[in-house]
């Protein structure tokens, strides 16, 4: 995580050594921190750089040695393994106080908006430059003093673009940065222009006109053209608001020595693999059971940043299979993983099942499990084979939790095989008519590459906060996306090489 440049600065000369020179000082990226060593009980006032201001605003954190590794309190621990949890931002240039004082702000028209009825309001102020700007642009941020409700948007016209919005729960703002257009990078000291953009209600659950009468905001300027609310530090950003993250289940047809072997197929795999935040993979047949971890290590050697479990080759007849997943390891942690023991004989190829934590804490899935499956395909309207191992994975579910009762959050994904000749309707699977199961993709969808348009591979949810936090359910076609048909392995297009399935997909907060 990038930090921006902040220093820890003494409380006392005698607890956190001279921040004066580097003497004592150990540097964590750009974080310069009094070494800690062994003097428990030490403790700095946290302060940023004459350049920088805390994010948080709060300038009484202090850091105290523990453990050997410096501790902040509500902000988490630090040391040479661990980010502390805070950072600072650039400092602005200039700030023009209360946007509806008189005596601070020049108002266009002398009023607190051009317009404004229930829906919407018009708010347009005029600016003084407090500087030269010859390229690079310049940013305003909007810091409300109070939290703007959820359904007013933010929107701008020829000068700006809204290029962030943070809403603080913690410190009750709004904040919302405004960037200048490329058209409009540079801009003479002391001129002046119109600051103008429209709060608007979506759904018209707020009344605009009655919040920003009540409601006032902050004016600040920032030099160059910012990209987040805390300009130079993004990481901040998507550590308190982050961006969804991004699930993927794909049955790689027959994943073994062979097809790792074809080079540019394998590459393929890779990049595809690489969109995502976190995958399973079903299909893996490799009796070396190398091709798979050869796989991440090549994922890993383009950026470090993946781990891996493998379940155990299963399979009923002589063709044994493994279920994959991988994930980046900066966002989530194994907890545990195990293999469902069928007892009854209800599968063909028992799932995997593994435990995740997410590591960031302001995610609103905390703790969650796969269970990765490839379901038996059985052909027959009267045959219910296949239904019934689907079914099944509601036991399976069951089973989970029991061991591990605080994972109630689940995502049930893989190559089900539910559709065309396998399942005659999706009404006869009573995993799907079971009100706490999500289904997200319909049946009419096509997860095949082939000329089949069949449904065969779902995601199904289970948990409250996993069935509240999903977005944007899609099927995955990297023929088009990757314009396979023209990559070649040995004068044959790779779309077909790389699986007979498209990966199904969805993100999460």
């Amino acid at each position: 995580m990038k930090l921006g440049s902040f220093l820890l600065g003494a409380a006392a000369a005698s607890d956190c050594g001279d921040i004066t020179s580097s003497a004592g000082f150990q540097s964590v990226g750009n974080v310069k921190q009094p070494s800690c060593g062994t003097a428990d009980g030490t403790s700095c006032k946290i302060q940023c750089a004459s350049t920088h201001a805390l994010h948080t605003l709060d300038s009484k954190i202090t850091a105290t040695c523990k453990n050997g590794g410096w501790n902040y309190g509500k902000y988490g621990s630090g040391d040479n393994k661990a980010t502390p949890k805070f950072g600072c931002c650039e400092k602005q240039i200039t700030s023009y106080g209360k946007a509806f004082s008189k005596s601070k702000i020049n108002r266009k028209y002398g009023l607190k908006y051009v317009e404004a009825d229930a829906s919407m309001a018009l708010m347009a102020h005029q600016i003084k430059m407090k500087n030269d700007v010859s390229e690079g642009g310049y940013s305003f941020l909007l810091a409300f003093e109070g939290l703007v409700p959820a359904d007013i948007v933010f929107e701008t016209f020829t000068r700006f673009d809204v290029v962030s919005r943070f809403d603080d729960d913690k410190t009750k703002q709004t904040l919302v940065m405004l960037a200048s257009r490329s058209d409009y990078e540079s801009a003479a000291n002391k001129s002046r222009f119109d600051l103008t953009f429209k709060m608007r209600s979506t759904d018209g659950t707020t009344d605009v006109k009655a919040f920003v009468d009540n409601t006032d905001y902050t004016v600040r300027q920032y030099a160059g053209r910012a990209t987040h609310w805390c300009p130079g530090n993004d990481a901040i950003d998507n550590m308190l608001q982050p961006v969804p993250n991004k699930f993927s289940s794909f049955n790689i047809q027959v994943f073994g020595q062979t097809k790792y072997g074809k080079t540019i197929v394998k590459d393929q795999i890779i990049e595809i693999l690489r969109r995502y935040d976190i995958s399973t993979i079903q299909e893996i047949r490799d009796s070396a059971e190398t091709a798979f971890p050869n796989l991440v290590s090549d994922m890993n050697a383009l950026e470090d940043i993946w781990d891996y479990h493998v379940g155990l080759r299963q399979g009923s007849s002589n063709s044994k299979e493994q279920e994959g997943f991988v994930w980046d390891r900066r966002k989530f942690a194994k907890h545990d993983a195990y293999d469902f023991v069928d007892t009854e004989g209800w599968f063909e190829r028992p799932p995997t099942i593994v435990y995740f934590n997410s590591l960031n804490e302001n995610n609103r899935v905390q703790k969650f499990m796969i269970i990765s499956t490839h379901i038996k395909p059985v052909s027959g309207s009267t045959d219910m084979t296949t239904e019934d191992e689907i079914n099944h994975l509601q036991q399976v579910y069951e089973d989970a939790v029991q061991r591990q009762p605080d994972y109630t959050d689940a995502i049930i994904a893989g190559d089900m095989n539910a559709d065309c000749t396998y399942v005659k309707d999706p009404e006869l699977l009573t995993l799907y008519t079971d009100p706490t199961s999500q289904w997200l993709l319909d049946f009419d969808a096509d997860t095949t590459v082939k000329d089949t348009d069949c449904a065969y591979d779902h995601i199904v949810l289970k948990g409250d906060n996993m069935k509240a936090a999903w977005s944007n359910p899609a099927v995955f076609d990297y023929q088009t996306h990757y314009n396979t048909d023209q990559i070649f392995y040995e004068g044959e297009a790779i779309t077909h090489l790389v699986s007979d399935h498209f990966p199904v997909e969805f993100t999460f907060a």
